[in-house]
């Protein structure tokens, strides 16, 4: 409901939309254009598409900054809607083909989670991690902190303290590599996703299946159905969201491929700020070229970047990318 008017979304998981809807923004050909460092992406999502409100216009930025990569996000809107841009990308620290991430360990500055339903909506509640499987403000080792609180996996929302200013968010490390992930944003929310509806159907580099616990991801957004279950702000103007990701994670040579997700999901949008990560790479190819990876980018059927691994080195760590349902 949004301005006295009711909306009606495409439904594709179970009761509810997810992932902006049956034909999110991982499902549509994007228009790219190269930058002196890094290459935009940028769509028009009709009034009206899969349900909701108004034009809306969006444009991604991918650019390397010294060793960081910066994924930048900004929309505008014709008319009050929700709006909530995130990647969904999987990482394994461990490498590719490693079968699950167990052996991770992982910290999360949060106070808080968003508890949730038997369909993984919010419940309503903002709960204290204290005492809970949710409290990973000091590292954890991940298969073991599992097996101690008797739980599945993670798919829920951590509430951040929001900022205009990066602060950390999320560090994962893994002590068999060395590789070290931490996530910096000005975003309230982190959902920690660990891969609970793999199943091994996806396949990668060199035959490797993704079973179950196989990769992990940190979506630095705005708290989920927010419209519904907390207050949202609804920009009618622009939004505005950049990503800054910082890792020593190499990616591997294959199956590296980053997008949008969740087109414009019933999530709370936050007008003005900027969702920071950092990316930082160490021994990154120098000398991108840029023009290869627009060919590259052109030849992506489905997801509106693909085949990042030009800039990396080899005997990375793995990154693959699917939608859960």
């Amino acid at each position: 409901m949004l301005d006295g008017k009711e909306y009606k979304l495409a439904i594709n998981n179970g009761p509810n939309s997810l992932h902006g809807g049956v034909k999110g923004f991982d499902k549509v050909l994007w228009t790219p254009r190269v930058l002196s460092n890094g290459v935009e992406f940028s769509r028009v999502s009709p009034d009206g598409e899969e349900g909701y409100p108004g034009e809306l216009k969006v444009w991604v930025t991918y650019t390397l900054d010294g060793g960081e990569l910066v994924v930048n996000y900004r929309a505008q809107a014709s008319q009050t809607t929700p709006v909530n841009l995130t990647n969904h990308s999987y990482f394994n620290l461990a490498g590719q083909g490693s079968p699950n991430i167990y052996d991770h360990e992982v910290t999360i500055e949060a106070d808080a989670f968003l508890p949730v339903n038997e369909v993984l909506i919010p419940t309503g509640e903002i709960a204290s991690v204290q005492g809970t499987a949710f409290d990973l403000r000091k590292p954890v080792e991940l298969g073991k902190h599992l097996q101690e609180f008797h739980v599945n996996g993670f798919d829920h929302n951590f509430c951040l303290k929001g900022s205009k200013e990066k602060r950390f968010c999320a560090r994962v490390y893994h002590a068999g590599s060395g590789r070290v992930l931490e996530v910096y944003t000005t975003q309230p929310g982190v959902q920690f996703y660990t891969g609970n509806f793999l199943d091994g159907t996806l396949k990668g580099k060199s035959g490797a299946v993704y079973p179950k616990h196989s990769g992990f991801c940190l979506e630095t957004q705005s708290w989920p159905d927010a419209v519904n279950q907390f207050p949202p702000i609804l920009p009618n103007k622009n939004f505005n969201s950049m990503k800054i990701k910082d890792c020593s994670l190499l990616y591997s040579k294959a199956n590296s491929t980053w997008h949008t997700e969740g087109a414009r999901a019933l999530c709370q949008p936050v007008q003005d700020e900027y969702q920071m990560w950092v990316l930082s790479c160490h021994g990154y190819k120098k000398g991108v070229d840029l023009h290869t990876l627009y060919s590259l980018s052109c030849k992506c059927k489905q997801n509106f970047l693909c085949l990042l691994n030009s800039f990396f080195a080899p005997n990375p760590s793995s990154v693959f990318l699917s939608s859960h349902n």
